[in-house]
């Protein structure tokens, strides 16, 4: 129990510190401070690439990987400095089960870092104008491995709900990743039996409950009672049209075997509710968790 509460002051006391360096290395008062503890806070959350692969695939660019980032942070308190990215492999809209990431310390600079030994186990970034910033040399230290896919990102930074990652990846023509924050959706799918059991009668459907997905390019398999995919998956995407460049939420029926979408139904963007009825197969979704914290 003592160890337990020297940790915590520990931790407790390397927040202050960092906090108080902020404000004193940038000569500001407390409300700077609570600024930058606001913007790293806004940094929690789901991102996905989704919609900049999808783009480079119609200007028939080379294509990044599918990344899929989760930003968050052990500490309850809302001026945390310590943070964990964890990056997910996307491949036709599913997760592969490939997963790396880091923990992440923001500290006022270099000398600060080397001052507390809490930090080993992290890649050092320094605050500097509303972006993070790796620190030099970072890369390769004990505590901020080279991952199997890529290094930490150089420079992390919000626009929007957009979070930009600088970072070398393989196959990636250029290192600038554009990450939308993504929103959670719970819903059904039901699908006619008799597209799998022809004798089936018209009205004998089978239903898919409690489904849990994202809306930046996840598709869900409708599988069968005994797990077996059934050839149709669901695919929730937040896209641009081409011609108008009007941001839309995309609700599409995809073919398992050719990966094309047989049809789809669209709404707002931060549309609360989505679905589609074919007859065939049906579908339907409601936001559960916001986009933005």
């Amino acid at each position: 129990m003592l160890e337990r509460r020297r940790l915590r002051a520990s931790v407790a006391l390397a927040s202050g510190l960092l906090l108080a360096a902020w404000a004193g290395a940038a000569g500001t008062d407390q409300d700077e401070t609570g600024l930058a503890a606001a913007w790293l806070k806004s940094l929690a959350g789901e991102y996905s690439n989704n919609e900049q692969v999808w783009q480079q695939g119609l200007d028939d660019e080379e294509l990044f990987p599918r990344w899929h980032f989760t930003f968050s942070s052990p500490e309850e308190s809302a001026a945390s400095w310590r943070w964990r990215l964890e990056v997910a492999e996307i491949q036709n809209g599913e997760f592969t089960g490939a997963t790396w990431g880091w923990n992440l310390a923001v500290v006022a600079g270099a000398g600060q870092a080397d001052a507390l030994p809490e930090l080993e186990d992290h890649c050092r970034y320094q605050l500097v104008e509303a972006a993070l910033v790796l620190l030099p040399g970072e890369v390769g230290r004990r505590g901020c491995p080279q991952a199997a896919a890529s290094g930490p990102p150089r420079r992390i930074a919000l626009e929007g709900e957009r979070a930009l990652l600088d970072f070398a990846a393989p196959g990636a023509s250029t290192d600038r990743h554009i990450a939308r924050r993504a929103a959670r959706y719970r819903g059904w799918i039901v699908l006619q039996r008799r597209i799998l059991e022809p004798d089936a009668a018209e009205d004998d459907y089978l239903r898919l409950g409690q489904l849990d997905i994202h809306n930046e390019g996840q598709m869900v398999p409708f599988l069968t009672g005994d797990g077996n995919r059934s050839g149709y998956s669901v695919e929730l995407a937040r896209l641009t049209y081409q011609a108008s460049q009007i941001p839309i939420l995309k609700l599409g029926i995809v073919e398992d075997a050719s990966g094309k979408t047989l049809a789809y139904s669209w709404a707002g963007p931060n549309a609360a509710r989505i679905g589609i009825n074919l007859r065939w197969i049906q579908a339907g979704f409601t936001r559960s968790a916001p986009a933005v914290p």
